[in-house]
């Protein structure tokens, strides 16, 4: 009898664990779906700085920001601004996707709007050009490089192709000149990605990735009185 109650037990001690590794493995599973559409900033710094040349990153390095974060989580989940259709294009497209050269060309794609939510909830002057500079009593002002491609790519494939596909314009002082009217200019520059998926088809997926630069002017040191 006693035997009997030990191997009881046992028996009860081996199922409970079982369930308790069930139980696990269901929540490992689950966090992974979710993952999919939360900012992965901290890689993304990385691999974006690491495709940089030594001259560009005398222009700027990446740096992450939660507020960016926020933006484009908030922007690129809204299916006002980037939809099912616009995914799945995305995700079929082989190339990158620059969303100011979608605008400029008139072609309709929904990155145009996703542009524009994420420039109307920033902070500052959003401009396109740092040519010129904002009025005398502001010393910085704004600019925003959208960009998506598909989501077929790992997270470092698509980070540094949109990367490298932008990298043309770093060292170019007429996109980041060094100097304007008589003032130094500087730069700094954050980047979030957030990988999104289409409301009809989860499988089609579209990495979204928003840089934002900023341009800081300041009198010249041996400027004349």
């Amino acid at each position: 009898m006693k035997l009997k109650k030990i191997a009881s037990l046992a028996l009860a001690g081996i199922m409970a664990v079982s369930m308790l590794a069930g139980c696990k493995d269901g929540n490992g599973n689950n966090g992974g779906a979710s993952s999919s559409s939360e900012p992965t900033t901290t890689n993304v710094v990385t691999y974006a700085n690491d495709v940089l040349s030594a001259s560009e990153k005398e222009v700027f390095t990446f740096t992450s920001s939660t507020n960016l974060d926020t933006i484009l989580k908030n922007v690129a989940t809204d299916t006002s601004k980037f939809d099912s259709t616009g995914i799945e294009r995305v995700f079929n497209s082989t190339g990158v996707v620059n969303a100011q050269n979608q605008r400029s060309s008139n072609t309709g794609w929904q990155e145009i709007n996703l542009l524009e939510g994420v420039e109307g909830k920033l902070d500052g002057i959003v401009t396109s050009d740092f040519t010129n500079l904002p009025s005398s009593n502001v010393k910085t002002q704004k600019k925003v490089e959208l960009y998506t491609i598909s989501g077929a790519y790992e997270e470092k494939a698509a980070v540094q192709k949109i990367v490298e596909d932008f990298s043309q314009w770093i060292s170019n002082t007429q996109v980041f000149p060094e100097s304007v009217n008589g003032k130094d200019c500087s730069y700094t520059a954050e980047i979030s990605a957030l990988k999104v998926a289409s409301p009809e088809d989860a499988e089609k997926t579209a990495w979204v990735v928003a840089m934002v630069f900023t341009q800081t002017s300041t009198a010249k040191a041996n400027a004349q009185a």
